[in-house]
């Protein structure tokens, strides 16, 4: 997951090639275990990173 987090604030990548390259073979269990992790979408987290 830190190799996600990494690549949603430093790139433009889409969530889903994220995911992808995250080793990850659905977006959707992507998406829950991200969420399970940081209590927050990958989508909410790289807004929230950008508006830092």
């Amino acid at each position: 997951m830190d190799y996600s987090c990494n690549l949603l604030q430093h790139s433009d990548r889409s969530i889903t090639d994220i995911c992808h390259s995250a080793g990850f073979g659905s977006l959707r269990t992507f998406n829950r275990t991200f969420l399970n992790t940081y209590k927050m979408s990958p989508r909410d987290y790289r807004k929230m990173i950008c508006e830092v």
